[in-house]
Order: C-alpha cells, then structure tokens, then sequence
C-alpha cells in the first residue's frame, strides 16, 4: 500500500479520476453511473475509496476514532485495547471462520467475518470489543480494524456476529477493499476480543489462497 499523506493522496486520486473522465466521455457519464456517490458521508466518493482501500460504509475505516478523509493511515492502529485484570472470560468460541459462510438455516453466505460466541459464566456479558489484524501471507503487508460491540450474550446462550457492512442486529462492518476483499493470497486474521474485567481472548482464523472474498 501506498504511504503518503492522505490529502495528498486523495488530490492525487482526484486528478486521477478527472484525467479518466476526459477520456472515456466527461463529467456526465461519471455522474451517471453514480461514482459520485459518498455512502458514509467523510468527504470521499465511493469509487475513490475503492481506489484506496477504504471502506465506504463508515466513515472510520481502521476504527480509530479519525474521520478517513483526515487520517494518515486509515487501515492501520495499535491495539487499543486495556486491560489489567486477569480474570477469565467464560466464552466459548464456538466458530470463528471468514470463508465458508452460512446463516442459522445453513443456507450459504457471502465470505466474511464471522464469530459464534457462547457464553458458558453466570453472568450476561456487554461491553464488547474486538481488535483484529489481517496479515497477507505472501506480501507481509498487514492491516488493523477495531470496533466497539453492542451486542448482548445472555447466560448459557449462543451468539453470532457477522462482520459484513449489513445495518441488522449483531452485523458490523467489514472493510472488503482492504487485503480481506482484494489479496488472493493466504491471509490469517490475528483476533483480540475483549469484554470490560476480564482477561483479552487472543485467537487466529486463517484464510486459504484463492480468489479475492468480495462475494461468492
């Protein structure tokens, strides 16, 4: 990935694009197509953060708190995570898969994140959170995400949470123009799950080389 001041960069991407558009019709056919769209409204167009890397769907790819459009590196962060008690947390993880997807009728899914959490103490669990990284294997190059949870997980109950951009109960997002949506690559994703007085759960999910997981 490119590392260069990220105003810099998106003028850079904006001369780009403008050069593209003399040449494949003007400003209309481009305001057709609907490539002027800002999805999370941070000042950059959907089709500019393709280009990019970023997600269109939030406004703060890598979760760090800094609107994309103002952050330097807006696919990486430290793990934000704090935590000084060493406390177990009684969670099961039950599935932890990013390819192979499926939903509670095991009808296929889209390839995406996706945690099966089951929560074996006597206490309901909130106060989530989640930090992950994602490594190509072949590259080296690697990218962070962190995300605050709402979710819920009630004594002797299971929960599934999805990481896929859906706007629904227990889904996040997923940022698939990074290294997840592009790479063809062998990836592992290195996950850090957390739950406020308790110790940090530390887990790997690994993905197979093949084709980019945009969708199946």
């Amino acid at each position: 990935m490119l590392k260069v001041k990220k105003n810099k960069w998106i003028t850079m991407t904006f001369v780009l694009l403008a050069a593209v558009l003399v040449f494949s019709g003007g400003v209309n056919k481009i305001h057709a197509a609907g490539n002027n769209l800002d999805s999370d409204k941070d000042g950059i167009p959907d089709a500019v953060e393709k280009v990019y890397g970023t997600n269109p769907y939030t406004a703060d790819t890598d979760g760090d708190g800094i609107n994309d459009k103002d952050d330097d590196n807006p696919l990486q962060l430290s793990n934000p995570i704090k935590e000084n008690s060493s406390r177990e947390l009684s969670i099961k993880i039950k599935d932890a898969r990013v390819e192979d997807n499926f939903d509670t009728n095991h009808q296929d899914l889209p390839d995406h994140l996706q945690l099966t959490l089951v929560n074996k103490g006597n206490k309901e669990l909130s106060n989530m959170e989640l930090y992950y990284t994602i490594t190509d294997k072949k590259t080296g190059a690697e990218e962070s995400y962190y995300q605050k949870l709402n979710s819920k997980i009630a004594v002797g109950q299971e929960l599934t949470l999805h990481f896929d951009n859906k706007q629904a109960k227990d889904h996040y997002y997923a940022n698939m123009n990074g290294l997840y949506g592009s790479s063809t690559n062998g990836l592992t994703f290195d996950a850090y799950f957390h739950v406020k007085g308790y110790k940090t759960i530390n887990f790997k999910i690994e993905k197979d080389a093949g084709a980019a997981e945009v969708a199946d």
